[in-house]
């Protein structure tokens, strides 16, 4: 699709976001992106590479799990990153990650919403997203408080912010 820019009267390639539900050909990508330096330095509870044995359970698990919700965020049909929803104590953590290349451009917070719309289709009844992030990610604390979050606990080395969400009513065709 191209979109004619308001300023020049040269046209602009469009991109589209869009999201998928990962599977397991996503292994090795999840793999690859969770051990990239940036990705790691972000992370509360892994700072350490993790070990293809170790991924590899963990993502089999969480893709069987209804308790756990991933999506894989697409740029034009190429993957750029991801979005986890991970029921823990009443709450659905959060987790989100886009390459470099992706972010500064708006591709989060429009991904991360067709997730909320996504899980919102799935859920029952009305939920708590949870998002525990570093005080040194600036992007991500800004990027949830732009998304309706607000904050409810400041520790020492991160901040939690929460959102409530409640399911959506689909009309079926019967």
């Amino acid at each position: 699709m191209f979109k004619r820019s308001p300023n020049s009267a040269c046209f602009c390639f469009a991109m589209t976001i869009s999201v998928r539900q990962a599977a397991e050909c996503d292994a090795e990508l999840l793999f690859k992106w969770v051990n990239s330096p940036d990705s790691l330095a972000g992370k509360l509870l892994t700072s350490e590479p993790i070990k293809w044995s170790n991924h590899s359970r963990w993502f089999e698990k969480r893709l069987d799990s209804a308790k756990a919700h991933i999506w894989i965020i697409e740029e034009s049909g190429t993957s750029i990153g991801q979005v986890r929803f991970e029921f823990s104590d009443g709450a659905y953590l959060v987790d989100i990650f886009l390459i470099p290349e992706a972010r500064k451009k708006g591709n989060a917070a429009k991904a991360f919403q067709k997730c909320i719309a996504s899980l919102q289709v799935i859920l029952k009844s009305t939920a708590v997203l949870q998002a525990d992030v570093k005080f040194s990610n600036s992007a991500s604390i800004n990027l949830f408080k732009s998304l309706g979050f607000s904050q409810e606990i400041k520790s020492e080395d991160f901040i939690t912010l929460k959102r409530n969400i409640t399911p959506e009513i689909v009309k079926r065709e019967g």
